[in-house]
């Protein structure tokens, strides 16, 4: 785990064995998750819908998946969520 900016950004880097490939999102989950600030976890998702950003809205409003251009999938999460009650309205 890498962290840049004093822990604000954390950035995830998977090794693979020779000859194996990097699995999808459809087949095992493994795609970028940005840590979302407090700030904007009350917005972010809907600001990425108002820009035509296709979102997961079965999702919560602080941990949910969005996805780019190409398809490829996008996670944000609020680090905390699940564990400080003072987040609990953004589950």
């Amino acid at each position: 785990m890498l962290r840049v900016g004093e822990g604000q950004t954390a950035i995830c880097l998977i090794e693979l064995k020779e000859g194996e490939e990097l699995p999808t999102a459809d087949t095992s989950g493994t795609y970028l998750v940005l840590h979302l600030a407090v700030e904007h976890a009350e917005t972010f998702k809907s600001e990425l819908r108002e820009r035509g950003v296709s979102v997961d809205e079965e999702a919560g409003v602080a941990h949910f998946k969005f996805y780019d251009p190409d398809g490829n999938g996008l996670e944000t999460y609020l680090p905390g969520l699940y564990e400080k009650e003072e987040y609990a309205h953004s589950r």
